[in-house]
């Protein structure tokens, strides 16, 4: 059965508003800050919860509600996973945002915002971060 992108959106919001108030993670990294892989990880014994989720409002630009910032996406999926790769990078995630969702796979626009960037495992990082952003989630 598949469920509309409004009603995933809405979910989303309603998960991120609601685990504000629980966040635990280190929020988004400051400029010139580097971003390990596993930072927005739980902890391998922890059992995932919707505060986990958390880590994806973190991500959401200054100025951007998290109705707005999967607009114009094919899957929120792949929206959270230019969020990442715009956080993991320093990349301005509108600039990514733009490219990716106007048909862009996510690594060509990665080598075009950052062409010393290893774009492949960029990008395979960021959907690595995804996917575990919604397997966290529920």
């Amino acid at each position: 059965m598949k469920i509309s992108t409004q009603i995933l959106l809405g979910s989303i919001a309603i998960a991120l508003v609601s685990a504000a108030g629980a966040q635990t993670d280190p929020g988004p990294a400051k400029p010139g800050q580097s971003t390990a892989a596993g930072s927005y990880m739980t902890s391998s014994g922890a059992a995932p919860s919707v505060s986990d989720n958390s880590r994806l409002a973190a991500l959401i630009p200054e100025g951007m509600t998290s109705q707005t910032v999967c607009q114009a996406f094919k899957s929120l999926q792949l929206c959270a996973a230019t969020l990442h790769a715009a956080q993991n990078l320093n990349i301005p995630f509108t600039d990514l945002k733009r490219k990716v969702s106007q048909g862009e796979g996510l690594s060509a626009a990665i080598h075009t915002l950052k062409p010393d960037a290893d774009a492949n495992a960029e990008a395979r990082r960021a959907k690595s971060q995804a996917m575990s952003d919604f397997s966290a989630g529920g």
